[in-house]
């Protein structure tokens, strides 16, 4: 049976392990921590190996096993462990394969930091300097990246990682103008803490992020300046310079270096060419599954569009938080799940193929601050391996997916005050802290979906030690139930009042 090495706790790694797991082949993954060790699939065939290699251990690995193809995964930056890599595969006379991630383009076409390329680009950081407008600065490494740095002011958000955060102790006060955002894992936070890098200075989260959650760190902190890597899509890249673009952050882009290699491939042509040595020569026959991404309105069974009454009613079965899938009376009478993470809902299916035509329900409308965003990355990441059942005597699945649109709640709420949409700055502190005093002072008016950690009575609070006591306040509660509730007053008047932790609030400054 052919040996795979495959080395790196990447996405793209996860990628290829769910793709050839129970496959025809033995597939051994080596990443550098048990932290990414945890993140992959387990079956038979795959054999999970955690710990740094140097490049005789690498190569006694390749012997011991005897790998027939060695499956270069690593981080574009991870230069150092690329080098030993191919250097252990050519000393052992292992095939050597480097997976390529295409880099990032963000609006203002930042891509990587050759140096053929760096004198223009300090021209258009001098240019945009100028012009007032936020820079986009590249540097050859973290070291100049850092030395850049000293010579700038406000708030440094630094996203490349722990590995080099020692080179960031040259700028003169960086324990309180620096705030690093790290994998969450224990050695990674006392190394940290040895730093100076605690408390507020330190963001302990796995990421990819999106770009309003970027957003939302970027604001909390204040940053003036965001250091990135261009890790592409795979490593959040893009969403990252947006956010910083849209609140006028400046950017610093650690460059990345250049790949020559004969040997690269995109994931997935990695993995077509990989299955070819481990068919069986048997392919089944497609199965194709439809799933709706139902928005079933603010909560009223009144608001659900006939589309979604539709989709429901010929739907297998039905995928959603309890309170959303009872907005739909008839929900009980059909097979249902009652759960809204992504990889839960996929679990399920893949349980219960018998399921062909499925609706996720979703409260609102999908296209504002929606979990319908997490499963349908997750989708596309499936039919990225679309054949990732092909050629194991298992059925190979195609995800068709269909969005049936529905009536915001925000909408709902906005039109019932009489205040169009269109002119407010729309939030959501669902599952997610968000300062809403430094947008209300820039924006005037602010629409927010409240969370849990984030009520009426701590924005009164908020607004009172502001000095913002003159702030209309519109709270919106249990919107389209027979107990909707609409209440307007300042900070002062809605201090201490109960509201619903899930209510509606609209923020206007009249001053």
């Amino acid at each position: 049976m052919p040996g795979i090495a495959v080395f790196g706790g990447t996405t793209e790694g996860r990628i290829i392990a769910e793709a050839l797991c129970g496959m025809n082949l033995q597939l051994h993954i080596c990443v550098a921590t048990e932290y990414g060790a945890s993140l992959l699939p387990q079956a038979e065939n795959i054999h999970v190996y955690s710990g740094r290699m140097d490049e005789q251990e690498m190569e006694a690995f390749l012997l011991e096993w005897g790998i027939e193809y060695c499956v270069d995964a690593t981080h574009p930056y991870a230069v150092e462990v690329t080098k030993n890599i191919a250097v252990s595969c050519e000393r052992v006379k292992v095939p050597y394969i480097r997976i390529l991630r295409k880099e990032g383009e963000i609006s203002n076409g930042a891509g990587h930091g050759g140096d053929e390329q760096t004198a223009e680009r300090r021209m258009k950081s001098e240019a945009s300097k100028k012009s007032g407008q936020p820079q986009i600065v590249f540097a050859a490494d973290v070291a100049e990246a850092a030395e850049y740095l000293c010579g700038t002011t406000g708030k440094i958000f630094i996203t490349t990682g722990s590995k080099e955060l020692e080179k960031y102790q040259v700028i003169s006060d960086y324990r309180t103008r620096c705030v690093a955002r790290v994998l969450p894992t224990l050695s990674v936070m006392e190394k940290c803490k040895e730093l100076g890098f605690e408390g507020r200075n330190i963001i302990g989260m796995q990421g990819p992020f999106s770009e309003e959650l970027n957003r939302c760190m970027l604001r909390q902190t204040d940053a003036q300046w965001l250091v990135t890597k261009n890790s592409g899509s795979a490593g959040g890249y893009i969403e990252k310079c947006e956010a910083a673009l849209s609140l006028g952050v400046n950017i610093l882009v650690v460059g990345r270096p250049v790949e020559v290699t004969k040997n690269g491939m995109d994931v997935k042509a990695a993995i077509e060419f990989l299955k070819s040595r481990g068919t069986n020569g048997k392919r089944s026959e497609a199965l194709h599954r439809t799933i709706y991404l139902v928005a079933m309105g603010p909560g009223s069974d009144r608001l659900l569009t006939q589309e979604a009454a539709e989709v429901l009613e010929q739907a297998d079965v039905l995928i959603g938080a309890k309170r959303i899938l009872e907005i739909w009376p008839k929900y009980i009478a059909k097979p249902y799940f009652i759960g809204y993470k992504a990889e839960d809902i996929m679990c399920y299916l893949q349980e219960h193929p018998e399921y062909v035509n499925i609706a996720l329900c979703y409260s609102g409308d999908i296209g504002f601050y929606s979990g319908a965003k997490g499963i349908r990355e997750l989708l596309e990441e499936k039919n990225l391996i679309d054949s990732i059942n092909a050629d194991k005597g298992k059925t190979q699945t195609n995800w068709d997916v269909h969005v049936i649109s529905g009536i915001s709640s925000v909408v709902y709420f906005l039109n019932r005050i009489g205040v169009a949409w269109d002119e407010v700055e729309l939030l959501s502190c669902h599952g997610q802290e968000i300062d809403l005093i430094p947008v209300l002072r820039e924006k005037k008016k602010v629409c927010a979906l409240l969370g849990k950690g984030s009520d009426v009575t701590a924005i009164c609070r908020q607004l009172l030690d502001c000095k913002m006591d003159e702030i209309r306040m519109t709270v919106g509660e249990c919107l389209s139930y027979p107990e909707e509730r609409i209440v307007v007053g300042n900070p002062g008047q809605l201090l201490g009042q109960e509201f619903n932790k899930l209510s509606l609030i609209l923020l206007e400054d009249c001053s």
